[in-house]
């Protein structure tokens, strides 16, 4: 059967720019192979990018703990895969237990539904890992040996699933974002502006030691270093963004922050989808990789200048790696053949 009515289950509507650019990217490549059906997706009920998410359906996440339970939106993820044809799950790192058990949960709940209720659904555009508890992993084996079709964006994450014994055939694509990210239309003329995002990351990476050299290297080479919030509705990571004392963007949307990148001379990222916004802006770029999702996906993109990725668990060379970069134009070479004729199987098996 061709599907005609589809939910997009992800953390969208949520505060996180990068899953709405991947909610903007997938519903892009939809209308690309011609879908013309009905779209809605769960949402967290945040205002950020407003105008991407117009004219779709939102529902509540699926309940997963007392509080969601007894809610009057408890029951709206459910009957909106009741009424689906297909599910998405869409990216990105929605299996991931470094921070916390409660992503794979909330995630794999969803697909428990679609199993209770013989509902097709499909794993889109993921990262998987790192993934340490055997409950957490017991959940990942659940949601992808049970999906109609696996598409993932990096080469290690296929590899962690086929270490857990997924059988399934696994499609490796490109960040559904990027699809997004080449419809935005931005005049800008690069300002000397080195543009930093950082993130929490539990008590591994301290930032100390980067804002020190950041700021030693934007002074030496006449940039003024500002950062930008990616996950704005974080206010613990905003608030330690704030007492850095470096000027902080906070943007309301995908646009906003894909604009800063545009303008800016000289990137360093550690949130994964600020590194895919600067790379997709043509700003040279090094990524701090803090997980293997960021070097394996960087790699996947195949730039060959203007992007150097910084191990955050070596010996921190950052003087250097921005020096290599700079001036250098990053030209990712990606096509979205796969991400199309992965979706057009998923909507119509037998076509």
């Amino acid at each position: 059967m061709v599907a005609t009515n589809i939910l997009i289950v992800g953390n969208y509507g949520a505060g996180n720019l990068g899953d709405d650019a991947i909610f903007g990217g997938i519903v892009e490549e939809l209308k690309k192979i011609g879908f013309q059906g009905e779209i809605s997706l769960t949402h967290g009920g945040f205002n950020s990018s407003e105008d991407l998410y117009k004219g779709y359906k939102k529902v509540a996440f699926a309940p997963t703990g007392i509080r969601s339970h007894l809610k009057k939106t408890r029951n709206e993820a459910k009957n909106a895969i009741k009424e689906a044809d297909l599910i998405i799950i869409g990216g990105g790192g929605l299996f991931i237990d470094t921070e916390s058990i409660k992503a794979p949960i909330i995630w794999g709940k969803h697909a428990k539904l679609c199993k209770k209720l013989k509902k097709p659904y499909i794993c889109y555009g993921q990262s998987v890992g790192p993934l340490s508890s055997k409950f957490s992993k017991k959940i990942t084996f659940f949601t992808f040996a049970n999906a109609r079709g696996i598409h993932l964006r990096d080469e290690n994450s296929k590899e962690i699933l086929k270490k857990m014994g997924i059988k399934n055939e696994i499609i490796v694509g490109t960040d559904p974002a990027l699809s997004y990210l080449e419809t935005i239309k931005s005049n800008h003329k690069k300002e000397p502006i080195l543009a930093v995002s950082l993130r929490i990351w539990k008590n591994k990476v301290q930032w100390s030691d980067l804002i020190k050299e950041i700021n030693t290297f934007a002074y030496s080479n006449k940039l003024k270093p500002k950062l930008i919030a990616m996950d704005i509705r974080n206010q613990k990571e905003l608030e330690k963004l704030k007492n850095t004392h470096i000027p902080l963007f906070i943007p309301k949307s995908v646009q906003e922050a894909y604009e800063f990148f545009k303008k800016s001379s000289l990137a360093c990222t550690m949130r994964l989808h600020a590194g895919i916004f600067s790379i997709s802006a043509h700003t040279p770029t090094v990524a701090l990789s803090y997980s293997h999702k960021v070097a394996s996906l960087l790699k996947n993109m195949k730039t060959e200048d203007g992007v150097a990725v910084q191990q955050m668990s070596g010996k921190l060379d950052l003087t250097n790696k921005l020096q290599s970069v700079m001036h250098k134009t990053p030209k990712p070479k990606l096509t979205t053949e796969k991400n199309l004729s992965f979706l057009k199987k998923a909507i119509d098996p037998l076509g």
